[in-house]
């Protein structure tokens, strides 16, 4: 990574499962203008010298707003729901009376900007929901909800195109409600990061009741 600086300024991370049945985790990040990718392989634990809070499996949360929050009492700037991805904020509380989850949010940031379109179908594989079940302390029954919508450009996007695009995809305001109580994490393709089997305003949201 020397190549691109010492300062990451936003990072996210991709879990990939290949051919060979085997997953892998990336990481994406962004230092200034350039973009790359680095497997988790390469990289070493960093002590800052402060203890990291900790969450629970009761959903209970000691992290200053960046995980299993709601969305209303969110710190969008520490979760980084902020510059290219701060529409991300956005579309999430427009699920009102959810509750904000990173690692769905690290999840369907990694399924938008999977390089290979072909993996896409085994992203959200049984694997993948099983961990996701024991992250979130839910029931094994607990079945997510998976939206895709299309968010018009130019970028920034607006909270008029995020709509549009959520109820042409068959979730207006009165269907939104219905996840009240649901954890969330949603995001948007800026087209700064869009690549190969991406798009700018590419729309992914992850919904999964809490019991």
């Amino acid at each position: 990574m020397r190549n691109y600086g010492t300062q990451v300024e936003q990072y996210y991370a991709a879990h990939i499962r290949k051919s060979n049945g085997k997953a892998y985790v990336y990481y994406k990040f962004r230092i200034g203008k350039k973009t790359g990718w680095v497997w988790h392989g390469y990289l070493k634990p960093f002590t800052s010298g402060t203890t990291a809070p900790t969450t629970g499996t009761t959903g209970t949360s000691t992290n200053s707003g960046t995980d299993l929050v709601p969305v209303a009492n969110a710190n969008w700037n520490k979760i980084g729901a902020t510059g290219v991805f701060a529409a991300d904020s956005t579309l999430m509380q427009m699920f009102p009376n959810t509750t904000f989850s990173k690692y769905l949010y690290s999840a369907v940031q990694g399924y938008n900007n999977m390089d290979d379109g072909v993996d896409r179908p085994n992203y959200f594989d049984t694997s993948w929901s099983n961990t996701m079940k024991s992250k979130l302390g839910v029931q094994s029954t607990a079945k997510p909800v998976y939206i895709y919508a299309s968010v018009s450009e130019p970028e920034p996007f607006t909270k008029a195109n995020i709509e549009a695009a959520l109820t042409k995809a068959g979730y207006d305001a009165n269907a939104r409600a219905k996840f009240s109580g649901w954890y969330i994490g949603g995001s948007i393709e800026p087209d700064s990061w869009a690549d190969e089997g991406a798009y700018g305003g590419m729309t992914t949201i992850v919904l999964v009741p809490q019991s």
